[in-house]
């Protein structure tokens, strides 16, 4: 490759083509998750909320493969997919709100979980919707 390339508003330079080859070389067995975490911190591609641009840098990969720039590893199938995927039964719900002074529900406090340990999965986020699906 003689020229640059943009993908995904990146560009990619034949020297960074050749460090995205070695790294795929040195790191091959860890997979393609790890490959593109680790070109993330080596671009300092970050997104504004300081996490990796991750599944932006994948993309990214997947991309350079079918041009015959780089060779991946086969992706691995998820052992987790049938887990996420089943269904879970929703516990009951109810649409009366709480009454009562304030006070009484001890300290309120809001924090920002999204891409946390502390984001509500799936069903925490169905259930939201279903109550307030109840309260409109």
């Amino acid at each position: 490759m003689k020229q640059t390339l943009l993908i995904r508003g990146h560009q990619v330079p034949p020297d960074d083509l050749t460090s995205i080859q070695s790294l795929i070389k040195e790191h091959w067995q860890k997979g393609q998750k790890f490959i593109s975490q680790e070109l993330c911190r080596y671009w300092q591609w970050y997104q504004p909320n300081g996490n990796l641009k991750d599944m932006a840098c994948r993309e990214l990969l997947l991309r350079l493969q079918p041009k015959g720039l780089i060779q991946l590893l086969p992706g691995r199938s998820n052992p987790n997919t049938s887990r996420r995927n089943r269904s879970i039964p929703l516990p009951e719900i109810t649409s009366t709100p709480p009454e009562g002074e304030l006070s009484r529900f001890g300290r309120i406090e809001l924090k920002m979980t999204r891409h946390t340990p502390l984001e509500p999965s799936k069903t925490s986020q169905e259930i939201l919707t279903l109550k307030h699906a109840h309260t409109c």
